[in-house]
């Protein structure tokens, strides 16, 4: 027990001994245009983000939470090339349906330009064929933390068939619905990208595809209002919108030994996201 004792002290003092201050010389970097937009088929409008980056070795000072509200913005179907325009009212540019109207199944390049620098990104949008809903459930679970304080955890449970003949990808959310004062229904987010499911259809084209989805709320979160029913939100998406919030997933996992993960980009000589969705709902009341 000694020897080993003193082989630990021994090989402690050696590695202290050998601590040297690191000189790395880090290569500088610009900044980059980071363009971000989910296109939705048929949607009244799109919306779309434009920010610079702040690399994280440069020194600078520029706010990456800055909107850039000036830059040129165009979106093209090959024939008709239409503009973006910046909203102040949503913080971000909007592409209205009667500028050009996003269709299923089409392919769409949008180029973006600010300062002297120009981003592009080139992608199709998802087709029209819907999954279809064969079996939706929902159940809670009301538990009790070590504080004493008391949780619920939600479950929501689907079954859809897959659209054959096309490879699809799939982003499964829950919420609950309230009562508003005025009798309306809202909805409150029971699941964030973090928790959301992220699938494809590998190995299941055209057959049964399954996912279980958990949430968890604290008891009177919501002003004490109780849920009256649940959404189970299924949305069809492109690879592009798959792969950038997986890596989110990856990058902020709660795993300390995980590998570094970096964020997925399909922006040419930039960065950033541009995706297609389409949004398919299950509602059932309590």
């Amino acid at each position: 027990m000694k020897k080993i004792l003193y082989i630990l002290l021994g090989l402690t003092t050696v590695l202290s001994a050998c601590e040297t201050d690191a000189d790395i010389d880090i290569p500088s970097q610009d900044p980059k245009l980071v363009l971000s937009t989910f296109l939705e088929p048929g949607a009244e409008q799109q919306l779309l983000t434009l920010f610079i980056s702040d690399p994280i070795f440069d020194g600078s000072n520029i706010d990456n939470t800055t909107m850039i509200t000036t830059g040129d913005i165009s979106i093209t179907d090959g024939n008709i090339t239409k503009k973006f325009r910046y909203d102040f009212n949503f913080n971000a540019y909007v592409l209205v349906d009667d500028s050009l109207l996003i269709e299923f199944n089409k392919q769409y390049t949008i180029r973006a330009s600010y300062d002297g620098k120009t981003v592009s990104s080139t992608l199709n949008t998802v087709s029209n064929i819907a999954p279809v809903f064969t079996e939706v459930k929902f159940d809670s679970l009301l538990e009790e933390d070590p504080f004493g304080g008391f949780y619920t955890t939600y479950f929501g449970y689907a079954k859809w068939l897959d659209p054959s003949d096309e490879k699809n990808y799939y982003c499964v959310e829950m919420y609950g619905l309230l009562k508003t004062a005025n009798g309306d229904t809202s909805r409150v987010s029971l699941s964030d990208f973090y928790s959301n499911l992220y699938l494809s259809d590998d190995g299941k084209n055209g057959g049964q595809m399954t996912a279980t989805i958990e949430a968890y709320a604290y008891s009177g979160e919501f002003f004490g209002n109780d849920y009256v029913g649940f959404e189970l939100l299924l949305t069809k998406t492109d690879e592009h919108y798959y792969k950038y919030f997986k890596s989110l997933q990856n990058y902020g996992g709660d795993d300390p030994f995980s590998e570094p993960s970096l964020i997925y980009t399909n922006v040419t000589n930039g960065l950033g996201l541009v995706g297609s969705f389409k949004p398919f709902s299950f509602r059932k009341g309590l």
